[in-house]
Parts: structure tokens; C-alpha cells; sequence
């Protein structure tokens, strides 16, 4: 585990009000597996005063990306990040996900920000010879954020893109239409998509 203060390379909006910080720490990367988490201290200070959990959204190279939407004042400090500024960072944190074993298709399930730990997992999975396709939900499609997938299929709470619904119920569907062998579910996202996801895999 790896405490330490990085320097912040970019803050960039991917989608509405969805944005990727990326940071500068060779350690980092090449030690985060697929589904670990940072804890971020946003500020110097008291104020915010915990730590807050970020999955690992890329790693390229040196450089290492978290996905987040600015939803209070922790979230505000990442945001006003500018290249150069230095990132209180803890981590690798979490057991990873299993990216090999006895199956065909790897489905990625993400609701939301529940995107944010899939991109690491579908390049392992794809190295590892593994079919990969994600069904992404989200309240609206300027919400989507469909990069370094694969193969993405999308669902809408709105009906503004993809599937009028969400990811669960457009998982039910398009594994009803078989042809994807043997298929580990991989999901991350709010606690009832999660709950739905429990019950589709039963």
C-alpha cells in the first residue's frame, strides 16, 4: 500500500457533470489491479476531513485516472484541480476482480458512475481472451460514458439513448437472446441494480 502525494496532470469533463482527474504515479500504476479503489483527501486540512474512496478508472503509462461527478464539497476541490497540484493518495485498496477462469463472455454491468471501475476490467478481460460486452445505464444519455469499453450496449432512464430502462433489465434481454457461451457477470453501481443483478445471475 502506497501513501503518497501525486501531481495532478488534468481535470477533464467527459460528461454532464462527469469528470476524469488524472494524476501522475508510477507506483500506483503499475500495482492497481482491475476493481481496486483509491482514498483520496481532497484538501489540506480539516475541512473536508475523511478520506474519500475512488475506483481506479484507467492506468496508462505513469498516469493513473479516477471518474467522478461533483456532488459536495470533496468532489468540488477535485474538480478546481489544476496540472501540477499534488493529490493526497492512499491505496491500492480492495480485492480486485477475477479477470480469468472457465467462461466464454464477460458481461460488465454499470449503473451511473458505476462505470468507473470497468475500463481496467475490460482491457484485462480482453487479454485474456475473454468476449467483453457492457450494458452502461444512466439517468440521461449526456450521462453515458461509453469509452474504452468494448463492446457497449446502453440503457436510459429517459429513453434518450439505447434501451428505454436500465442496465439490468437490458442485461435480461440481450442474454435471453443467447450465443455468449459460458458468462461471469461483473457489476458496479447503486444497491438496487445491484440487488437486481443478484437476482438475474440466480
Amino acid at each position: 500500500m502506497i501513501l503518497a502525494r501525486f501531481p495532478v496532470v488534468s481535470v477533464t469533463e467527459v460528461g454532464a457533470n462527469v469528470h476524469v482527474l488524472r494524476f501522475q504515479a508510477p507506483p500506483l500504476a503499475r500495482s492497481i489491479r482491475p476493481g481496486q479503489f483509491l482514498n483520496i483527501k481532497a484538501e489540506e486540512g480539516l475541512d473536508p476531513l475523511l478520506r474519500r474512496p475512488f475506483s481506479v478508472y484507467r492506468c496508462e503509462g505513469d498516469e493513473v485516472e479516477l471518474i467522478f461527478n461533483v456532488i459536495g464539497k470533496g468532489t468540488a476541490v477535485l474538480h478546481r484541480k489544476r496540472p501540477g497540484e499534488l493529490l493526497d493518495v492512499l491505496g491500492p485498496l480492495g480485492v480486485p476482480f477475477t479477470t480469468s477462469g472457465a467462461f466464454d463472455t464477460a458481461m460488465l454491468i454499470a449503473g451511473g458512475l458505476g462505470v468507473a471501475p470497468m475500463p481496467m476490467a475490460a482491457a484485462a478481460l480482453q487479454k485474456s481472451g475473454k468476449r467483453v460486452i457492457t450494458m452502461l445505464g444512466a439517468r440521461t444519455k449526456s450521462q453515458l460514458v461509453t469509452a474504452h469499453l468494448g463492446e457497449v450496449r446502453t440503457a436510459t432512464d429517459d429513453g434518450s439513448e439505447g434501451h428505454h430502462g436500465n442496465a439490468v433489465e437490458l442485461a435480461r434481454a440481450v442474454l435471453a437472446g443467447g450465443g455468449f457461451g459460458k458468462v461471469m457477470l461483473y457489476a458496479c453501481g447503486p444497491t438496487p441494480m445491484l440487488r437486481g443483478v443478484q437476482a438475474l445471475a440466480l
